[in-house]
C-alpha cells in the first residue's frame, strides 16, 4: 500500500494592525483594487487613522509555497460600525485557476489560523468568489463541525464597475421640487426609514428601527449617504431614494446600499441618483464598484443603464462578471453580525 502523500500547507501571517502589512500585501490589494475593495478599504482606513486598534480586527495573509513574498489570499475578520463583518476573502489570482484541489491547502491554512485566534462562533458567514466561499465553508465545517445554515446562501452576486470611460450621460431633471445631495443631520429620521427598509429585504441582517437610526446617523456623520429628495405641495420634503458609499480607497469607491421607497419605484429615482453619485465620485476616483444579486434583475437594469459593466478577474478577459457568494453557518451556534 503506497504511503499517503504529504500535504504541504502554505505559510500564513496574522496581523492585528494593517499598518504593519508588508509592501507585498498592499501591492496584492492594489493589483485588483475593485475586487479587493471589500478588504482594502477597511484596512487602509484603519492604517491611515493610526488610532487605537480594535482587538476584534485581524487579517490573515496566505503566501504561495516556495514563492517568497507572493500573496495568494488575504482574509479579513473585522468589525463594522454596527456589528462584526463576515469573513471576507480576496485573492489576486485569476478566478479560472481556483479549482477545488488548488484551493484546499491555502484555505486549510487560513481556517486553522482563524481557529487559533477567534472563537468559532465569530465566524457566522463567509463572502468571497464562489469557489473560495464554497471551499472555505466545507473546510470550516470539517475542522469545526459547525455546519452551514439550513438556507446557507445569504447573498449571491456579481461584481460590476463603472468608470469615466463607461458612464453614460443621462439628462438629469431640473425641477425646483427635486434635489440630489449628501444627506444632512436633519435627514436622519427619514434616511433611517430607508435603511430599515433595505435591511428588511436583506435577511438575515435585519435591523431594528433603533439600529437603522444609528446606521443612518453614522452614514450622515461620515459623509457616506446621498439622497433623492422631493417636495410635494402641502407635504414635508420626502426622501424617496438613498445611496450609501461606505468603502473607499485612493482609486475606487464602492456603492454598498441603494434603496428606493416603495411609493416611488418605477420613477427612475434610483437611476438618477446612482448616476449623480457616480459622476461626482469619478471626479476623483478611477472607478465605482457595486455588487448586484444574480436574482435582482430590476436593480441590475438600473445599473446597466448607468453603464456599469462586468468586472472579471479571469485570465481570458471573460465578459462574465466575477460571481461572489456569502454562505452562512448554523445560526444556533454562531453569533450573527451585520454588514
Amino acid at each position: 500500500m503506497s504511503p499517503t502523500p504529504t500535504l504541504h500547507l502554505p505559510a500564513v501571517s496574522v496581523f492585528y494592525d494593517p499598518s504593519l502589512f508588508p509592501h507585498s500585501v498592499w501591492a496584492a490589494l492594489e493589483n485588483d483594487p475593485r475586487s479587493s475593495n471589500i478588504i482594502y478599504a477597511t484596512a487602509a482606513k484603519i492604517a491611515k487613522a493610526g488610532a487605537s486598534l480594535d482587538p476584534c480586527n485581524l487579517w490573515v495573509v496566505c503566501w504561495a509555497v516556495g514563492q517568497g513574498s507572493e500573496v495568494m489570499f488575504v482574509l479579513s475578520c473585522t468589525k463594522g460600525p454596527i456589528d462584526d463583518y463576515p469573513i471576507f476573502i480576496y485573492t489576486p489570482l485569476p478566478r479560472d485557476i481556483l479549482t477545488d484541489d488548488f484551493l484546499y491547502p491555502p484555505i486549510l491554512s487560513m481556517v486553522r489560523a482563524i481557529q487559533a485566534h477567534v472563537p468559532p462562533e465569530r465566524v457566522f458567514s463567509v463572502f468571497a468568489l464562489d469557489a473560495v466561499s464554497d471551499k472555505f465553508a466545507s473546510t470550516w465545517t470539517a475542522e469545526t463541525s459547525i455546519r452551514l445554515a439550513d438556507q446557507p446562501v445569504y447573498y449571491h452576486a456579481k461584481l460590476l464597475c463603472c468608470t469615466k470611460a463607461t458612464i453614460k450621460d443621462i439628462a438629469q431633471e431640473e425641477h425646483p421640487s427635486v434635489e440630489m445631495r449628501p444627506a444632512r443631520d436633519a435627514d436622519a429620521s427619514k434616511l433611517a426609514r430607508l435603511c430599515h427598509g433595505f435591511s428588511s429585504m436583506s435577511e438575515p441582517f435585519v435591523l431594528t428601527e433603533q439600529q437603522a437610526f444609528y446606521e443612518a446617523s453614522t452614514l450622515i456623520r461620515n459623509g457616506e449617504a446621498w439622497i433623492y429628495a422631493t417636495d410635494q405641495p402641502g407635504h414635508d420634503t420626502e426622501i424617496t431614494c438613498m445611496v450609501a458609499v461606505t468603502r473607499t480607497t485612493d482609486s475606487v469607491s464602492a456603492i454598498t446600499k441603494v434603496f428606493t421607497s416603495s411609493n416611488w419605484r418605477s420613477h427612475r429615482h434610483a437611476q438618477r441618483l446612482v448616476h449623480f453619485v457616480c459622476a461626482r465620485l469619478l471626479q476623483e476616483k478611477e472607478s465605482v464598484v457595486l455588487y448586484v444579486a444574480h436574482n435582482n434583475q430590476a436593480a441590475e437594469k438600473v445599473y446597466r443603464r448607468v453603464k456599469f459593466v462586468a468586472h472579471s478577474s479571469a485570465r481570458d478577459e471573460s465578459e462574465l462578471a466575477d460571481s461572489w457568494k456569502e454562505l452562512g453557518f448554523d445560526r444556533e451556534v454562531v453569533q450573527l453580525g451585520h454588514w
